[in-house]
């Protein structure tokens, strides 16, 4: 399917798995909510276990900056479509990130925004609530 079809893509940033096992559950999903668009996983170095938080969370900072870098790079390939973010767990860090960051700059195609288990305190939910919620 190419990029500028004007269908959904479905962008999935999971919580700390290895990228296979990630890809793997992401495809599941898709095909567990008929998805039929482009699915995109972003996953960051992780350790695959709770013992190595500290660690995966520092891949995961380092990651978020590639990530939004990512996504401005591919928005001009995607102006005819929308795109529903899912993140869990960890993963919810790099998306209020992009949220924060790109909302204030349109386009912004995002037709959905779902933070699954959020790995987020919920005063930095507060804190950013506005930009979250587009205005």
């Amino acid at each position: 399917m190419p990029l500028d079809s004007p269908i959904h893509n479905l962008r999935g940033i999971p919580r700390f798995n290895p990228a296979e096992t990630c890809s793997r559950t992401a495809v599941g999903f898709g095909r567990d909510i008929n998805f039929d668009g482009l699915l995109l996983v972003w996953c960051w170095p992780s350790e695959g276990s709770s013992f190595a938080y500290k660690k995966d969370e520092r891949a995961n900072a380092w990651s978020t900056t590639h990530y939004v870098n990512f996504f401005r790079q591919l928005v001009p390939a995607l102006q005819q479509g929308q795109v529903d973010f899912i993140a869990h767990s960890m993963g919810s860090h790099i998306l209020l990130r992009l949220v924060m960051e790109v909302n204030s700059s349109p386009p912004f195609l995002a037709r959905s925004v779902i933070f699954a288990a959020p790995d987020v305190d919920q005063s930095d939910f507060k804190a950013k609530e506005t930009n979250v919620a587009g205005g």
